[in-house]
């Protein structure tokens, strides 16, 4: 959520795990967690099967 907070988004798995130096395996399980209390939403990039991350609208109101 911070690197969200301070270099914006969308972030795919990969990026995010690269720039935080963590597994995808630590990726899915944070995002999901993140997405289930609504403070990061899924999005898609048109051309890319990937699926991308970004903060949600009001991320710190659903905290």
């Amino acid at each position: 959520m911070g690197l969200m907070i301070v270099h914006g988004g969308p972030f795919g798995f990969t990026e995010l795990a690269e720039r935080l130096s963590v597994s995808r395996a630590s990726i899915s399980t944070n995002t999901r967690l993140l997405e289930d209390l609504g403070v990061l939403e899924r999005t898609a990039v048109p051309g890319d099967r990937q699926d991308y991350f970004r903060l949600s609208r009001q991320p710190y109101a659903r905290m």
